[in-house]
């Protein structure tokens, strides 16, 4: 309970500001499973019940359901996410990972420069969610970060990402982390499978 505590408390020894990709990646990767997911499930469960042709479009995999699913995707993730990075700085899987984001002075962003984040987000380091395309744009943010310590969003926002500072606790909530990640996947694609057959 101390460390969700000092986690949403912003100064509370999260100052590392060395660039931590891969951490921000699985984060993104948590919060798609425990956020994104369920929303998702959601949404579709609803629409389904209001308009059961639309589950074609929920649960189709021709080009013309995975744009739409793309494209409402990032309509119930943006501000869902832009709401947590906002007031807390941390998503469930930026807690997990020990990722913060907030102003130089360490306080919160608020809900509106987090959302126009998670646009630039979206758009330079998802690359619009097309397959293709976001593998370059997550490489790109990936060297850039590398090479300046910031991605084009949080330079281009004015925000900054501290980590939390390592430990037993942070390589414990990294592999719980991590399961989760694995384990959760493996359970929506084996899901995805039976939900395809016939």
């Amino acid at each position: 309970m101390t460390e969700i505590h000092n986690a949403l408390r912003f100064g509370a020894g999260w100052t590392n500001r060395l660039p931590h990709p891969t951490e921000r990646w699985a984060a993104r990767l948590f919060d798609g499973l425990v956020l994104s997911l369920p929303l998702w499930f959601a949404l579709s469960a609803l629409a389904t019940i209001w308009t059961p042709s639309s589950a074609n479009l929920f649960g189709g995999t021709d080009p013309g359901a995975r744009v739409f699913q793309i494209l409402v995707g990032a309509v119930i993730d943006i501000p869902v996410y832009a709401l947590f990075v906002g007031v807390w700085g941390v998503t469930p899987g930026k807690l997990m990972f020990g990722v913060r984001v907030s102003w130089a002075n360490g306080g919160s962003i608020g809900w509106s420069a987090a959302l126009v984040r998670e646009l630039r987000v979206w758009v330079f380091g998802l690359g619009l969610g097309i397959p293709l395309v976001s593998l370059l744009t997550l490489l790109n943010s990936r060297n850039e970060l590398n090479n300046t310590g910031y991605t084009q969003w949080d330079r281009e926002g004015g925000t900054v990402v501290t980590h939390r500072p390592k430990g037993a606790r942070h390589d414990i909530s990294i592999a719980v982390g991590i399961a989760a990640i694995v384990l959760g996947y493996m359970a929506s694609f084996a899901a995805s499978l039976m939900a395809s057959r016939p």
